[in-house]
């Protein structure tokens, strides 16, 4: 299991990337965080509020609890319905998932919209810097 930390320096890392095009490509690897960000540039991303949804020890259980967490929140920026693939005869029991949301300790920043791509690009970096300590 990979820490919030490393996840979030990844995400910075792609929206960083990404931000530097111009035009986005198929075959272009960016996280649909990154894209997101790229085709809404007014939107932000709050980083220091990221949360763990749930903590499973076990790879497996891992990519299953991911799958069911797609299939609940579908209004998600996702690109894909993860590793497994979630059957809709579920749907009526994936609301009762139970969340254990924790707060990563990244400091406080910025929480408004940023309405600028470079606003975007100077805030990956700061988190960056953070994940980095």
């Amino acid at each position: 299991m990979r820490p919030l930390h490393h996840q979030l320096k990844e995400h910075a890392d792609s929206i960083d990337a990404c931000l530097k095009k111009t035009k986005l490509k198929e075959e272009d690897n960016f996280s649909a965080l990154a894209h997101h960000i790229f085709e809404n540039p007014s939107h932000s991303i709050k980083f220091d509020q990221a949360q763990l949804i749930a903590i499973v020890p076990q790879l497996l259980k891992q990519k299953i609890r991911e799958a069911l967490e797609i299939a609940k929140n579908k209004s998600a920026i996702n690109k894909d319905n993860g590793e497994f693939h979630i059957s809709e005869i579920w749907e009526p029991i994936t609301h009762k998932l139970k969340t254990h949301k924790r707060l990563h300790p990244f400091p406080k920043g910025p929480t408004s919209l940023r309405s600028t791509r470079t606003a975007a690009i100077n805030a990956s970096t700061k988190i960056r810097a953070i994940a980095q300590q």
